[in-house]
Parts: structure tokens; C-alpha cells; sequence
């Protein structure tokens, strides 16, 4: 289904433009993603439910709607600096965890930037199952969705899960390993599970004192001249230390 609207005013834009907003995407259960590889990565998923482009695109499922606009509706709607042309409409879905599988667990980590790396590098490196504290940046907020990469869509993703969530994965088995500047053990010391929850804290504060408590293992990066890594950064080397760790067990 294919429509044509010329002006930044017409309803179904207005309707659109309020995706922008953290509150009514989480209602409306619909975020926007820009650009040709993240629809990509979208359709694969099957979360796609709509898409605005300046130029009718031959190649998506039959049936779907295409809102056909000019590029000034387009720069209206994208939050890039140079749009490619073609926008997005998502369908946030519900998830369920791969059982028995590595779990991020993502607690009160602000950063967007951060986020989107951190969740791009976790599937790099065969993480499956990322879980949000309550206060965390939203996965579908914008940035995220850039700095990601489209990695939204090959994880499964829970939100504002708190500490309750950790304590009955432990019950499940599972191992927690914190992250931690102090108290800890080098991360190349600790003896990793393949059923383990990784805790990455906030950038300013760390991991809580709450979710620290749970921990089964704390561990942290040896680093000179410098107090912290960039939570990213950290997760990254944590994240392949744990695969090459898991390999050599296997």
C-alpha cells in the first residue's frame, strides 16, 4: 500500500513526529529507525510496520505501507544530521530470554552512546540476552538504536528488571559476575560460566550497592594511570575475555 503526502502537517506525520517522545513510543509500543541497513536488519526481524521514504522502495513484503514523502518531511522526522531518505516504523516486541545462555545485565547505565555500543559489541561477541534496571536509557531511544548498529534486533531485550530479576537467576544457577574498581578479582582470573549474568554499572556511580550484593564474583579490569574505563570499553574487553574463556572450557 503505497501513499503519497506532500505537507508537514498532514495527521499521519503529526502521529509520527509524537514517536519522538520516550513516553508515547513506550504506549504506543512503536519506535523509528533510519536508513537502509537498519531496514534491513528490521525486516529480517520482522518488526517493520511501516515505512516512509522519499522514493518508493520495489523490494519490501507485499502489503506493506509506504508513506511516499518529500525530503523536507523526512529531515522533519529523522534526528540525523544528514537522513538517508527513509524511515522506519517498529513494533516493540515482547521478549523472552534464550534459556541457559549469558545475560548482560545493564544497571542504571544513562549514556545512549554507551548503550548502543555496548549492546553492537555483546552480539559481537555472542551475548544473546540483554536486561535493563529500571533507570536505564531506553533501547529504543534514537541514539541507542544508531550507536547500535541494529543490534537491537538480534537480542533479546527485557526492560526495568530489577534486582528481583537477579536473585531468581541465581535460584535458577545462574552465576553473577559484577564489575567492580574495588575488592575484586582480575577478570582473567575468575572461572566463568556459560549460565552467568554479567552486571555493567552506571558510568558516573557504578554498579549499586543492591545489585553488588548479589554478586558471586566481582571482578575487574588492571588499568594504569587511569581510575575507570569508559563502561563500553570495559564491557567490550569483559565481554571477549568471557568468550575466549567459555572456548577453552569447551
Amino acid at each position: 500500500m503505497i501513499h503519497y503526502i506532500t505537507s508537514k502537517v498532514n495527521p499521519r506525520i503529526k502521529e509520527l513526529l509524537l514517536l519522538k517522545d520516550p513516553k508515547v513510543r513506550k504506549e504506543k509500543k512503536l519506535f523509528l529507525v533510519e536508513g537502509f541497513h537498519l531496514l534491513e536488519m528490521a525486516l529480517a526481524a520482522n518488526q517493520v510496520s511501516m515505512v516512509i521514504t522519499e522514493h518508493v522502495i520495489d523490494s519490501l513484503p507485499d502489503g506493506m505501507e509506504q508513506l511516499v514523502v518529500y525530503s523536507d518531511i523526512i529531515k522533519k522526522l529523522s534526528s540525523q544530521v544528514t537522513p538517508q531518505g527513509v524511515i522506519a516504523v517498529c513494533n516493540m516486541v515482547e521478549q523472552e530470554l534464550v534459556e541457559n545462555k549469558r545475560i548482560l545485565y545493564l544497571d542504571h547505565v544513562s549514556d545512549p552512546g554507551n548503550i548502543g555500543t555496548i549492546l553492537r559489541t555483546a552480539v559481537a561477541f555472542g551475548f544473546q540476552n540483554v536486561v535493563f534496571s529500571p533507570n536505564c536509557c531506553s533501547p529504543y531511544n534514537e541514539k541507542v538504536i544508531h550507536a547500535s548498529q541494529g543490534a537491537i534486533f538480534c537480542l533479546h531485550i527485557l526492560e526495568e528488571q530489577d534486582t528481583s530479576f537477579i536473585m531468581q537467576k541465581k535460584e535458577e544457577g545462574y552465576q553473577c559476575v559484577v564489575t567492580s574498581l574495588y575488592h575484586a578479582q582480575p577478570f582473567e582470573e575468575v572461572t566463568y560460566r556459560e549460565k552467568m549474568i554479567l552486571v555493567l554499572g552506571n558510568e558516573a556511580h557504578g554498579v549499586s550497592e543492591e545489585v553488588m550484593s548479589l554478586a558471586s564474583e566481582s571482578v575487574m579490569i588492571p588499568i594504569q594511570k587511569m581510575e575507570s574505563l569508559n563502561v563500553a570499553i570495559a564491557g567490550g574487553i569483559l565481554f571477549y575475555e568471557i568468550g575466549r574463556a567459555l572456548k577453552k572450557v569447551k
